[in-house]
């Protein structure tokens, strides 16, 4: 079999490269009309050649040749029939549709055959089509090296990196932290914990939870991240990928075109640039959702300065749109928006929780920042995902700041009297019409903070139905 591989993709060469003869096209129309793994293989690697990276009608009647080694039905309005001779050949009920939109082009994507597709070339050639360098990995190599580590730390089960930095195939899982590497083909891979996932090949991983964050440089195309809800499929790109709790798995995509298929290629779903998807393999259904690429981490000099917390918060690398209800929600996870630096208080600002212990109620507790102080300014956002009345969602997490707590803000009031000075200056915030905001006060209270006796932990319990709930946390600036 690996012999007619070769030959197929010969074939595939030539023609791309305009000098494939009748033996040729004879050779690649059997292979697409009698196995499917080569048809599978044909499709892949058109898709992926820059020449005719989008297929559609338009290439059929600009170039009658190409119309020559396809099936009826991959082709409007013709058939083998029209083939010149009598080698017309019959595909059996295993007829593909290469010409509709490119949704179904990529339903046709096997994600198992991106290893042949990578290395394919022209013999005794590294230079694919478009003249970028394919990696042909060596595999008596590791598959992947470590590049950094930002306060990370090892699951106490998980395989670790060798003392060259190396990492073997196998489980890995970290407790806390975040972890960059990159595989032998080049692709750059940022892991955010907790999270557990195993290094499958030098084109393919396993995210079992977590989160992380692809960057797949040209000539890397065809990675593959493997969850419990189904495949991703890289067509060059970057892209972020999370598992929660109930395996549910979100792809967000923020350059190129990744496919998204569940388990048994029961739906599959082509997500561009922008675009994101929801997969449930429970229920056997890839959604589309609201793009949030601000929750990954895109370049590892934002590593540094993101602040560490727990699995139910989610800290924004960069700044949404708008904090506004209905803007920023998830139902089981609140965000830390980082919205000054550095910032100098030009005058003395008032906050109504700064000493330690746990508070169920918001009113007594305050103290005035001094002007003059150099502070960094968090908002911590929770705003479910289902506004249900008489459904309560609530979320519990705990954020860890190198430097003291200075003041707690957690009034509407204080919220919307400090937007100005101390919010971020590109995000929309709400105004008038979000006049619950803040914590609730009194008997309707169901929201807890705790602060650490040294002061530099914060853990929140936040209850909301219809309303979101914020507040914002000065620190003492780090120098």
């Amino acid at each position: 079999m690996s012999e007619r591989i070769t030959e197929f993709s010969v074939a595939i060469e030539r023609y791309l490269d305009g000098t494939a003869n009748d033996v040729d096209l004879e050779a690649l129309r059997s292979g697409i009309a009698s196995d499917t793994s080569l048809r599978e293989l044909f499709i892949l690697t058109l898709y992926r050649d820059e020449a005719i990276y989008r297929i559609n009608e338009d290439r059929l009647e600009s170039d009658p040749a190409f119309g020559k080694i396809l099936p009826d039905s991959a082709q409007p309005d013709r058939g083998l029939g029209d083939l010149s001779g009598s080698n017309s050949v019959e595909s059996g009920g295993s007829r593909f549709m290469l010409y509709a939109a490119g949704a179904a082009i990529a339903a046709l994507i096997v994600v198992v055959l991106y290893p042949l597709v990578n290395q394919l070339v022209l013999p005794g050639s590294s230079t694919p089509r478009g003249g970028s360098t394919v990696f042909v990995p060596d595999n008596t190599a590791s598959p992947a090296r470590l590049l950094h580590a930002h306060q990370m730390a090892w699951g106490a089960d998980s395989k670790q990196a060798n003392t060259d930095q190396s990492l073997d195939a196998g489980d890995y899982a970290i407790d806390s932290g975040y972890l960059q590497f990159e595989m032998s083909t080049g692709v750059s891979v940022i892991m955010h914990a907790p999270a557990a996932f195993s290094i499958d090949s030098p084109s393919e991983i396993s995210l079992v939870s977590g989160v992380l964050s692809a960057k797949v440089n040209e000539g890397a195309e065809g990675f593959v991240v493997n969850t419990p809800s189904g495949e991703i499929l890289d067509l060059g790109t970057e892209f972020g990928v999370a598992v929660r709790n109930n395996d549910a798995v979100e792809v967000h995509v923020m350059d190129g075109e990744v496919v998204a298929s569940l388990p048994n290629n029961e739906q599959i779903q082509s997500l561009k640039i922008g675009q994101a998807g929801r997969m449930e393999a429970d229920i056997g259904e890839i959604s589309l959702v609201k793009p949030r690429t601000e929750k990954f981490v895109r370049d590892w000099d934002f590593v540094g300065q993101s602040i560490k917390h727990s699995e139910k918060a989610w800290y924004l690398y960069s700044p949404p749109k708008s904090v506004v209800r209905g803007q920023l929600e998830d139902e089981d996870r609140f965000f830390i928006l980082p919205e000054r630096k550095s910032f100098t208080l030009p005058r003395g600002v008032r906050c109504e929780l700064f000493v330690p212990g746990e508070h169920t109620t918001f009113l007594g507790i305050t103290t005035t920042v001094p002007k003059g102080s150099v502070v960094d300014s968090y908002l911590i956002h929770f705003d479910r995902a289902e506004d249900i009345r008489g459904s309560v969602a609530v979320v519990e997490g705990t954020v860890y700041f190198d430097r003291p707590i200075l003041g707690i803000m957690t009034s509407t009031y204080m919220l919307f009297e400090h937007d100005r000075m101390l919010g971020h200056p590109h995000v929309q915030y709400p105004r008038g019409d979000a006049m619950r905001r803040g914590l609730e006060y009194g008997k309707y209270n169901k929201d807890i903070l705790q602060i650490s006796d040294d002061g530099k932990t914060l853990t929140v319990r936040l209850e909301a139905e219809l309303n979101i709930d914020q507040l914002r946390v000065l620190v003492q600036s780090t120098p």
